[in-house]
């Protein structure tokens, strides 16, 4: 079945939303509310919170369509206690394979400003991405990723395999297709690594 968003010229409306559950694709969120207004082809979502990936989603927003059947989104959201494996998992990895739902745990508390622009049929066009994540993540494990094996001449690859560590601090920019990730220190029993890189 055919997907379409279109926001009708005609109406207008200011509402408070409450759902017990939403889901979407591999999306689901609990006890979500928000206050929502449609005006001049644009929608606000304001005070949204949400139960989901184990934690709480708190976000404000606006999704405007424009004149060629475009619609810009932008958000800034808080999220705590989130499960980062589920967070994997319901974005689709976030559309790349190297690191994913199945190679990393944790829990993490994130400030995020987000803007792109998605189609009518609900894709993002990932040109127009652009992200600002300030990210902790705690009890972190990263679990048979590739792009470590080649230090296992220096470590036994069995430890490389699963690495965990407390706390971890970064920051996360994402424009032009390109993911930068500045230094990171991932400090544990098995090695210290300095990351960074795009």
């Amino acid at each position: 079945e055919k997907k379409e968003l279109d926001f009708p010229r005609q109406i207008y409306f200011d509402l408070n939303f409450y759902a017990d559950k939403i889901t979407y694709q591999n999306f689901e969120a609990q006890a979500t509310s928000c206050q929502a207004i449609l005006a001049n082809n644009t929608l606000f979502l304001h005070h949204f919170t949400a139960d989901a990936f184990r934690g709480n989603l708190k976000a404000n927003g606006k999704i405007a369509q424009k004149n060629n059947h475009l619609f810009d989104i932008s958000c800034h959201a808080n999220m705590t206690n989130i499960d980062i494996e589920r967070l994997f998992f319901a974005f689709s990895n976030f559309g790349q394979k190297q690191l994913t739902n199945k190679n990393i745990k944790g829990v993490a508390n994130c400030n995020i400003d987000f803007e792109t622009q998605m189609q009518q049929d609900l894709s993002i066009l990932d040109k127009t991405l652009k992200t600002n994540a300030n990210i902790e993540i705690e009890n972190g494990e990263l679990n048979r990723f590739k792009p470590l094996e080649s230090l296992s001449k220096f470590v036994s690859l069995s430890e490389l395999n699963n690495i965990k560590f407390n706390t971890l601090f970064t920051k996360i920019d994402i424009a032009n297709r390109t993911i930068s990730i500045p230094e990171i220190d991932i400090k544990n029993s098995a090695l210290n690594l300095t990351l960074s890189g795009k």
